[in-house]
């Protein structure tokens, strides 16, 4: 999963398999997106995710993220300030 946010910032990735499934992926990026919105201050945030990647999915929607587009190979989800 990549997240971009204004100024073309990216924020990825990647959980090595004996420690997936144990909120390692979750915790990092609520912490990496907890910075980024502090520091950056970004009206919105893109999250892609490869369409196959239901671990990554349930991480963006647990930050609050929603469905911008359901492509083929990839979905794009966005965050936007309250």
């Amino acid at each position: 999963m990549l997240l971009y946010y204004y100024k073309s910032h990216q924020i990825g990735y990647w959980t090595n398999p004996e420690y997936r499934g144990k909120g390692f992926g979750r915790e990092f990026l609520k912490t990496a997106f907890k910075q980024a919105i502090h520091k950056y201050d970004p009206s919105y945030v893109l999250a892609r995710v490869n369409a196959d990647n239901t671990a990554s999915e349930k991480i963006v929607l647990a930050c609050k993220f929603k469905v911008m587009s359901n492509l083929t190979l990839q979905k794009l989800y966005v965050w936007y300030r309250p």
